[in-house]
């Protein structure tokens, strides 16, 4: 069984919800059940993670429904017409698990570590994170945006940056950031992809105009 968290237009494609994909003959259906439709509005868990609760009612009632449809084609139609199912092109993956929506790691933190990569035993610690929303679904183009097809771009080296912003009053010696900016950033200085995480929420930009200009040789 194949679990997937997926959106769809109708949820504006930014309320993840619980999927199986549905294989028929060996083969993938082209549908993805959508659990959530197998429980009224007030039955269903408020925390997305207890779809995953392999032990949890709602998991194993979806897993019993997929496992009927996959076998029982008259039960599959019917669950078409139901609604139950979603067409695979109309289904937006996310992430495989909702939450986090971002992991926040520490970086070079043993000195055999800094030691094979080439750099120096940092005198603080250094902190990154990754979040939910760089995850792609199979067979998903990469986004374009206004830097795509740039060839003055197209050579040039980038790497994904992120920096983290701590409350400077807190007591603490661990904390998680306040909010973090995330994007991509060229080696002549052009960045992309931004998005800012607030934590319980997070907003992207694209880079929707890009205009390149001659410039002159620093004296």
């Amino acid at each position: 069984m194949r679990i997937i968290s997926f959106g769809t237009q109708d949820s504006k494609f930014d309320t993840p919800r619980m999927g199986i994909i549905l294989d028929t003959n060996g083969r993938d259906s082209r549908y993805r059940l959508d659990c959530e439709k197998l429980f009224e509005s007030a039955d269903r868990p408020s925390n997305p993670l207890a779809w995953f609760d392999m032990d949890g009612r709602w998991f194993q009632r979806a897993r019993d429904t997929a496992s009927r449809l996959e076998s029982d084609a008259a039960a599959f139609e019917d669950a078409r017409k139901k609604g139950w199912l979603v067409p695979a092109e109309d289904a937006y993956w996310f992430a495989p698990v909702p939450r986090p929506g971002k992991i926040v790691c520490v970086g070079l933190n043993y000195r055999d570590h800094a030691e094979e990569s080439g750099l120096a035993v940092p005198k603080v610690p250094v902190i990154f994170s990754k979040f939910s929303t760089c995850v792609i679904a199979p067979g998903e183009r990469v986004p374009t945006d206004a830097a795509a097809g740039k060839e003055v771009l197209a050579g040039l080296k980038r790497w994904p940056v992120t920096v983290s912003y701590f409350d400077k009053a807190s007591k603490s010696g661990e904390q998680a950031p306040v909010y973090a900016i995330k994007f991509e950033l060229y080696e002549n200085g052009i960045s992309r992809a931004l998005v800012l995480d607030y934590n319980d929420f997070a907003i992207n930009g694209d880079l929707t105009s890009l205009e390149l200009r001659d410039t002159k040789p620093c004296k």
